[in-house]
């Protein structure tokens, strides 16, 4: 797959990560099953638009799995 490499595909990369990241810190907070599943989707989501580099999707997909899910 190729990946998005213009300056505003990098716009785009970085919009990505923020979005997740956000999502990741509320899930954090939360421990939604929910937030969890959105966090999935949105890594999948950014992987397969090619935005997220391999070491980001690595990295994420590795976090998701030691956090789990957590109910209340």
């Amino acid at each position: 797959m190729q990946r998005l490499t213009t300056p505003v595909a990098s716009d785009i990369r970085h919009q990505a990560i923020a979005l997740i990241g956000a999502e990741l810190i509320a899930y954090h907070v939360n421990r939604n099953p929910q937030q969890h599943a959105r966090l999935l989707g949105l890594v999948l989501m950014a992987d397969t638009l090619g935005v997220l580099s391999t070491t980001d999707r690595a990295t994420l997909t590795a976090k998701l799995a030691t956090l789990g899910v957590w109910n209340a």
